[in-house]
């Protein structure tokens, strides 16, 4: 079971929380300084994103640590490694002076927007790719299904596999021609 946020003199247990998690959206910064806007902060400092480019989704029964006021506190957000699933656990500790007030750990579901080159239309596999089957959108993608390529480095690679129309072309998805 996972456990929930200690506070110091707390014992640690299991959270009896419902694990139901909440779609990824914009962070609503209007509420002030929160764990919630930290992490937000920190993850996209990390990815190189600002805060209008980056969606967070956290399980229900965090909501309580998330919204935890942290104007006047010293935040320290360290995401941690296995963000291969889209969820990334992120630790978090609140200091009041010299006093540990908070800790926890909580799984961020993470969407980056980005421009991403994206399939027009059916790309068979082994076959080149020419300009006129790319567009560039802006899309909400998962970091970790890897950085999206850029229009110049795709065209005249050959597709690893079938790309059906709409596909975010990433570098798994191609290969040098032969």
């Amino acid at each position: 079971a996972k456990e929930g946020p200690q506070r110091e003199g707390q014992p640690r247990g299991p959270s009896l929380a419902q694990s139901v998690r909440d779609e990824p959206v914009l962070v609503d910064r209007s509420r002030g300084h929160t764990v919630r806007v930290a992490i937000a902060d920190r993850l996209g400092e990390l990815l190189g994103v600002g805060a209008d480019s980056i969606k967070l989704g956290f399980k229900a029964q965090d909501s309580r640590v998330l919204d935890e006021p942290t104007q006047g506190r010293v935040v320290d957000v360290q995401p941690g490694a296995g963000a291969g699933s889209g969820r990334i656990p992120v630790r978090v500790q609140v200091y009041e002076g010299d006093r540990l007030a908070l800790w926890a750990t909580v799984a961020v579901e993470v969407l980056v927007r980005r421009g991403a080159v994206v399939t027009r239309e059916a790309i068979d596999r082994r076959e080149m790719i020419r300009a006129e089957t790319l567009l560039v959108e802006e899309r909400w993608l998962n970091p970790a299904e890897g950085t999206p390529l850029s229009f110049d480095a795709v065209v005249g690679l050959n597709a690893k596999a079938r790309l059906a129309p709409g596909t975010v072309i990433t570098p798994s998805d191609v290969e040098a021609p032969v």
